[in-house]
């Protein structure tokens, strides 16, 4: 199951997040089920299928009218920082962030054009002293250098990531932009 959280105005910084999905897990490369990538596939296999979901999501997103108007994910590119910590986090912002050395690339779709950074403990340690529960996503986006975000996604450990669930991810966005109009 996909969390949502708090896709945010640019003015809007709370921290809010369900309850749910705020787990350890044993295996940060089996925990979630990115896209329809198979976890034996290893880390590789999950950032394509990570990808992949972002690619759909933001489809979605497009298809469902967003994107239009002033302040909207298309009024310039963006980087999604893909954050592995207890719970996969998906965070987008206009934020200039630092990326690791071969753990960056950039895709686009249509209006959108948006820059992917992967973090895991692997590459920066500080993500294995986040604490677990509410205090994470505040934790993350230290960790990370986060100040403000466009939205930030949340899964637990075993979601499923596969573009069924990036569709209603991206027409939540959209809708959800359309309604703050």
């Amino acid at each position: 199951m996909l969390l949502f959280f708090n896709a945010e105005r640019p003015e809007d910084h709370g921290n809010r997040m369900s309850d749910e999905g705020t787990s350890d897990a044993t295996s940060r490369d089996e925990a979630f089920g990115a896209a329809g990538a198979d976890a034996s596939a290893g880390p590789d296999g999950l950032r394509e299928g990570i990808r992949g979901y972002l690619r759909a999501m933001h489809e979605a997103y497009l298809g469902a009218g967003g994107g239009t108007g002033e302040r909207t994910l298309a009024t310039a590119p963006f980087t999604v920082a893909v954050v592995a910590a207890r719970s996969l986090h998906l965070i987008a912002t206009r934020d200039a962030i630092e990326a690791p050395a071969g753990a960056a690339d950039t895709d686009a779709v249509g209006a959108l054009q948006w820059r992917i950074v992967f973090f895991d403990p692997s590459v920066l340690a500080a993500l294995d002293a986040v604490p677990a529960g509410p205090d994470e996503i505040p934790g993350v986006r230290d960790v990370v250098g986060v100040s403000s975000t466009l939205y930030h996604f949340v899964a637990g450990p075993g979601a499923a990531l596969t573009p069924h669930h990036a569709t209603h991810t991206g027409t939540g966005l959209a809708h959800r932009e359309q309604a703050d109009r």
